[in-house]
C-alpha cells in the first residue's frame, strides 16, 4: 500500500538529486524540475534506450521503448498516458515521448548511429503546435497552457 507522505518523501529525495523521474511499478512520477538537465535528454541518452532487452527504468524514453517495443512485439496498438495539472510539463514530456517514438521507427528501418532527422520525424515532432494551437489558453501559472490531456496511440 502506498502512503502519500511516503510517497513525496521519496520524490523530495530523488529531486534534490536531480532525479526528476521514479517508478511506482509500472508508472512513471515525473517532478518538472523547472530548469534544463545535463544530458538528461541528449541524443547519447535517447539512443541508449533503443533495445529490445532494456527493461524499465525511471525514464521517459523507457517509457516510450515500452510502447514501441509492444508495438514491434504485439503488433498492436499502444498508450503512454501523461497526465499533471497546469505547468506541470505535459507537453514537454509528450514531445520527448514522440521524439523517441520518430527515432526509434526510422531506426528500425535504417539502422544508423548519427543522422539529422528524416522529414516523417521533423514532421511528427512539428505536428504538435499545431495540435496544441486548438486547445491552449493563458493561465495564472502558464502563457499557454493545454486545455487537454496528452494521449497518444
Amino acid at each position: 500500500e502506498l502512503q502519500e507522505a511516503a510517497v513525496l518523501e521519496a520524490l523530495d529525495v530523488r529531486f534534490v538529486h536531480g532525479q526528476i523521474y521514479t517508478l511506482s511499478g509500472p508508472v512513471l512520477l515525473a517532478v518538472n524540475p523547472f530548469r534544463m538537465l545535463h544530458g538528461l535528454y541528449s541524443p547519447e541518452t535517447l539512443h541508449g534506450f533503443f533495445s529490445d532487452e532494456i527493461p524499465l527504468r525511471p525514464h521517459i524514453f523507457s517509457v516510450a521503448n515500452q510502447a514501441f517495443q509492444g508495438i514491434l512485439r504485439h503488433g498492436t496498438s499502444q498508450t503512454v498516458l501523461v497526465s499533471g495539472e497546469s505547468g506541470s510539463g505535459k507537453t514537454e514530456t509528450t514531445k520527448f515521448v514522440m521524439q523517441f517514438l520518430a527515432l526509434a521507427g526510422a531506426e528500425a528501418v535504417v539502422s544508423q548511429t548519427s543522422r539529422p532527422l528524416s522529414r516523417v520525424e521533423r514532421q511528427v515532432l512539428r505536428s504538435n503546435p499545431l495540435l496544441e494551437s486548438f486547445g491552449n489558453a493563458k493561465t495564472l501559472r502558464n502563457d499557454n497552457s493545454s486545455r487537454f490531456g496528452k494521449y497518444i496511440e
